[in-house]
């Protein structure tokens, strides 16, 4: 099983986001992270808020993300999330970060998700993919 998508989302560092050396806190690319995957079901049909109410939590099972370089104050960057279904209730993440306008798309963060859909009771649950997921 193999479905792969892809969207990408843009942001701009603000500034509670940075530390005392003046660049993001390694805990704000988390932030980025998840927001950007959150948006991303949104936009093919899976509402995690609206699965929750309905019984049904897209919760994360494993996440690494390797820091290669810093995102400093007002850095306009984009959050590059590859999905790909990996079993009938897993999936993965693939996410980069890059500055916007950067051609080369000089990766200053990557990260590598698992999550799975499980019902309120904590049992794996298949769900429907909208389109060809």
């Amino acid at each position: 099983m193999m479905d792969v998508s892809q969207d990408m989302w843009e942001s701009t560092v603000r500034n509670y986001e940075v530390d005392y050396q003046k660049i993001v806190n390694n805990a704000n690319y988390f932030h980025y992270f998840d927001n950007a995957r959150a948006i991303f079901l949104k936009k093919i049909g899976l509402d995690v808020n609206e699965l929750s109410n309905n019984g049904i939590n897209i919760v994360l099972v494993k996440t690494e993300i390797i820091f290669k370089k810093s995102l400093k104050h007002n850095d306009e960057f984009i959050v590059k999330t590859t999905l790909s279904r990996i079993s009938r209730f897993k999936f993965k993440f693939v996410q980069e970060i890059f500055l916007k306008g950067d051609d080369n798309r000089e990766v200053y963060a990557f990260s590598e998700s698992v999550a799975a859909s499980i019902s309120t009771s904590g049992k794996p649950l298949i769900i429907d993919w909208p389109g060809h997921f």
